[in-house]
């Protein structure tokens, strides 16, 4: 290895690659990008582009003022790469002559044609303002909306959308996004924003986009839940970390596969509360947790039977 730093050495005997000066194999490459012999100095070859800035910066402020580059190009729904629209309302505040904003105007009425040409991209473009309408909605990070972007999309170039509702397949993709960024969104909350489109609709329609693209999707995690639901209860970080401790040693014993993570989320809180000075009741937890109280109840008891823990009356708890 080469001693000056930001160098790397490259050993291709096998390729024939040696200094034609001294023979050596022992070639590196500089920061600037030439291929120079680490023996005698010689510049094998040179001429590498620099991909590297060409200015400096001292402070922050001047890299922010040197730099040419914005933010990251988004993936559009649309287009799958650039965003550039002319808009007919651009155009009338142009100071232009009425020649250039007649041409302005074609190529206002050329792109729209070729965006919009086809059923598939009509139904992507519906697509993209819906998805933007629930995603704005539940919050959702920049990140699910683009793979929810493109599991719509890929959906849309295999047929799988055909002769299901718009509402229901965003919906589905969104789903999808959010469970492969292990987001806690539950399908109960997601249908709210579809219209009329139920949980089962979402759930059928999800399974087959799962099926379809391929999707590899892991086992949801209540402990995800927790944070949420003990926000809406007011209750402390101690009750909090307690909880996500219980759902750790359930998944230790097996107890949390095939279970609704709401729900054993929701458990795992009202136990902690049994535990602590924050008392709250079954029915307060199963409101927050946006479940049935009697779903808290059969958790509630299988985890403390599980874990061994004093169970309290039930009854005077509720």
């Amino acid at each position: 290895m080469s001693g000056q730093m930001g160098e790397v050495e490259y050993k291709r005997e096998e390729e024939g690659l040696k200094c034609p000066v001294c023979g050596s194999i022992h070639l590196v490459v500089n920061p600037s990008g030439e291929l120079v012999c680490d023996d005698c100095g010689t510049v094998v070859s040179e001429g590498a582009p620099d991909l590297g800035r060409e200015w400096r910066a001292y402070s922050s402020e001047e890299w922010e003022r040197r730099s040419r580059t914005g933010e990251p190009v988004k993936i559009g729904a649309t287009t799958g790469s650039l965003a550039t629209v002319i808009d007919r309302r651009d155009i009338s505040r142009l100071k232009i002559s009425s020649e250039g904003k007649k041409q302005m105007y074609g190529l206002n009425l050329l792109q729209t044609r070729n965006r919009l040409s086809t059923s598939h991209e009509r139904s992507i473009a519906r697509a993209e303002v819906l998805l933007e309408r629930i995603a704005s909605a539940l919050k959702l990070p920049e990140n699910v909306k683009e793979e929810a972007y493109s599991i719509y999309r890929r959906a849309g170039e295999l047929g799988v959308v055909r002769g299901r509702t718009i509402e229901s397949m965003v919906a589905a993709a969104i789903y999808a996004a959010a469970r492969s960024a292990g987001l806690p969104l539950e399908l109960k909350s997601l249908s709210q924003y579809t219209g009329r489109q139920n949980r089962r609709t979402l759930a059928k329609d999800y399974r087959l986009l799962v099926e379809k693209l391929g999707l590899r999707m892991g086992a949801p995690d209540p402990a995800a839940h927790v944070p949420k639901i003990t926000s809406r209860l007011g209750l402390g970080k101690d009750v909090q970390d307690l909880a996500i401790s219980l759902i750790n040693e359930a998944k230790k014993l097996g107890l949390t596969a095939g279970k609704d993570p709401s729900g054993l989320a929701a458990a795992a809180v009202y136990l902690a509360t049994l535990k602590g000075k924050e008392k709250r009741t079954q029915r307060q937890v199963a409101q927050a947790a946006e479940v049935t109280e009697v779903t808290v109840r059969t958790r509630y008891r299988e985890l403390a039977e599980a874990l061994s823990s004093k169970k309290p009356n039930v009854s005077q708890t509720t």
